[in-house]
């Protein structure tokens, strides 16, 4: 129709702008409380190290420390990298709320992965003694007896690794220094629900004077095989070592 004009909707800019001052406001409010009030209790933060996506070898990646759980602010996140300090080559986000009133926070470290290599996220905060770190990750390791022989009933030693990161992770059992396939059963790697991952290794064998006895553990956080050692006397002694 000649004349007519079609009604343009201008976005409500002014008011959503209002809104979200107020917003900020609101915030600001709540955190002046929180310092100004010493009756206000600290929440001490929790926090994950992860990669942005499965990490590989040599393949460009993003390190993600999540932080969350915590209150008031701020938080200070630093990174190292084979414990040389790189927190200048990262990024953090704003602060978010969860449900329950605390606030997360993400910090981002682009890498590279390669073999060897510990990435490690340090966060600090009013409510923690000393700063928190999670590190991308060597397994810990733990070898302990679970049976002891008798009669014709073999003794039983189990090899645990625990909060490794990436997943792969290959456990071997060694007598004298011989790598033993039979009565050896492992669980495949397990998640533990925060990024991380645990397997176990079970070795049933009869006990020979003087024998040592080793689990070996292959993961992309070392460029050699670690080698814990059962001790000889049958307690819970670790040597942790590296082969050539």
């Amino acid at each position: 129709m000649e004349g007519f004009r079609p009604k343009i909707e201008i976005p409500p800019l002014f008011e959503d702008a209002k809104k979200a001052v107020s917003i900020c406001r609101n915030f600001a409010g709540v955190l002046k409380e929180a310092y100004a009030n010493s009756s206000v209790p600290l929440e001490s933060p929790w926090s994950s190290i992860y990669p942005k996506s499965d990490a590989q070898l040599n393949v460009k990646n993003t390190l993600i420390c999540h932080v969350t759980g915590f209150f008031p602010p701020p938080v200070r996140v630093s990174w190292t990298k084979n414990n040389v300090n790189v927190t200048d080559e990262s990024t953090v986000s704003r602060y978010y709320f969860n449900k329950d009133g605390t606030l997360n926070v993400f910090s981002r470290l682009s890498f590279i992965p390669e073999e060897g290599d510990i990435y490690s996220c340090s966060v600090e905060h009013k409510a923690l003694q000393q700063p928190q770190t999670r590190t991308w990750v060597k397994p810990e390791v733990v070898v302990r007896s679970v049976r002891q022989a008798s009669g014709k009933s073999p003794a039983m030693l189990i090899c645990s690794a625990y909060d490794f990161y990436p997943k792969p992770i290959k456990l071997t059992w060694m007598r004298d220094d011989k790598e033993v396939t039979a009565d050896v059963t492992s669980t495949e790697e397990l998640a533990d629900g925060d990024w991380y991952y645990q397997i176990h290794s079970h070795l049933e064998y009869f006990p020979k004077p003087g024998e040592k006895i080793s689990c070996v553990v292959e993961h992309a956080s070392s460029h050699r095989p670690m080698v814990y050692h059962w001790g000889k006397n049958r307690v819970d002694t670790i040597k942790d070592t590296e082969t050539a």
